[in-house]
């Protein structure tokens, strides 16, 4: 079994004792499908949702660190959306996938038309 932290709230487990809490916005459960499951339906009436994330990636065939001066600059005019740079080596080509994530579309989509001009001759 497992200890409860202290200020945690038990989520109703009607199919077995095994214990789940939930501690802020984070929720414990059992790894076993049917107590999860459980555990779950019991727990969805009580969850919100809140802005959906979203996610642009750009694949950029450059080393990454050849685009990490050029990235910094985009990223520090967008600090309401969160970049990240994912290196890849496809066949002997050097790359990053770069990915901007945030809640408003239309500055998503301003930071991607900011990367795509910044490095137009090394897209894919």
């Amino acid at each position: 079994m497992a200890r409860i932290p202290g200020g945690a709230v038990q989520i109703d487990k009607p199919v077995s004792v095994a214990p789940g809490f939930t501690l802020g916005n984070v929720h414990v459960m059992a790894g076993v499908p049917k107590i999860f499951q459980a555990m779950l339906e019991s727990l969805l009436p009580r969850l919100t949702g809140g802005e959906p994330l979203l996610s642009e990636t750009l694949p950029v065939y450059m080393p990454e660190g050849d685009i990490a001066g050029p990235l910094a600059d985009i990223a520090a005019a967008y600090p309401d959306l969160s970049f990240g740079s994912y290196p890849f080596n496809q066949a002997g080509q050097l790359g990053a996938n770069v990915v901007i994530r945030g809640s408003d579309t239309g500055r998503v989509s301003q930071a991607l038309a900011a990367l795509q001009t910044t490095f137009e001759d090394a897209l894919g």
